[in-house]
């Protein structure tokens, strides 16, 4: 599965990783966006939590320079990716680490390819940001 096959996903396979991804805890505050529009927040060292579908919840915003957070001047600490498509580190060997999507009630991160890749909840969606679960209510400042 690639990212410009998603929506080309059976309506059964979306299902099921919405489901997966749908641990709802409630809402998430000083959402920021994992992409090029991320603020340079710092790391708690939040464990995430997996599924058996590979979709990882995580509500922390990376730190620059680490897994989920901006690149630094085009790099990031050592054994970590710089992907200058999207200007964010990624650690090669697991590739969600430190992606939040928005935070777990918006959707969660699930590798692709080597490269992370949000799956959105329903009434959110990635489209602006492929890394971040944007609302469809447009409630969201980041997402406008």
């Amino acid at each position: 599965m690639t990212r410009s096959t998603l929506p080309l996903l059976s309506l059964a396979a979306v299902a099921a990783l919405l489901l997966a991804c749908d641990p709802i805890v409630g809402p998430v505050g000083g959402e920021t966006a994992a992409s090029g529009d991320e603020a340079s927040g710092t790391s708690t060292g939040t464990t995430p939590s997996s599924t058996d579908t590979g979709c990882v919840s995580q509500d922390q915003v990376a730190a620059p320079g680490t897994p989920g957070g901006l690149c630094n001047a085009g790099s990031c600490e050592a054994g970590i990716a710089c992907d200058a498509a999207q200007s964010v580190c990624v650690d090669p060997a697991e590739p969600c680490n430190g992606f939040t999507c928005g935070g777990s009630a918006r959707g969660c991160c699930m590798p692709d390819a080597g490269l992370p890749m949000c799956v959105c909840n329903s009434g959110f969606d990635n489209t602006r940001y492929p890394l971040y679960c944007c609302p469809q209510d447009g409630s969201d400042p980041i997402c406008l």
